[in-house]
């Protein structure tokens, strides 16, 4: 005998609350994936401690104004070891408030040849926000100002 596709009101409300539920679940599954946010102590830090590395090979720098979308270019060896020393007792202090933020001052590249090895912003690395010393942005713009 061949049985023939019977509609039931019962069947279609059964249907019509498994399909969200099935894809809120894939929805939740999916969102708690995702990697817990880096824990940090309170205490400062320099550049060279957040990356877990040293800078001596970086060989270029490229830094971008947030404020006017300028960015510069430096490969002069000279002015890049001095910049890697200057950073080596510029502090960051992680900010207790870690709410997302929009805007940033400078953005800086590190590179070795042509890969970039490290990128930061003066107040937000690897995901943390950051209350960088004065030392850190006078770098940075002492850098970003000074003659190519």
């Amino acid at each position: 005998m061949e049985k023939r596709f019977s509609f039931s009101i019962i069947n279609f409300i059964k249907g019509m609350f498994l399909v969200p539920l099935f894809f809120v679940f894939f929805v939740m599954s999916a969102c708690s994936s995702e990697e817990a946010p880096r824990e940090i102590e309170l205490k400062p830090y320099t550049l060279m401690d957040l990356a877990e590395q040293d800078f001596a090979g970086v060989d270029k720098i490229t830094i971008k104004s947030g404020e006017t979308g300028e960015e510069k270019t430096f490969e002069d060896p000279e002015q890049v070891s001095n910049f890697i020393k200057n950073m080596e007792d510029a502090y960051f202090t992680p900010d207790i408030n870690q709410e997302k933020r929009t805007g940033w001052t400078y953005w800086v590249k590190l590179y070795e040849g042509k890969k970039m090895v490290y990128e930061f912003y003066p107040s937000y690395v690897d995901d943390i926000y950051f209350k960088p010393d004065e030392k850190v942005i006078a770098n940075i713009e002492e850098l970003f100002n000074s003659k190519k």
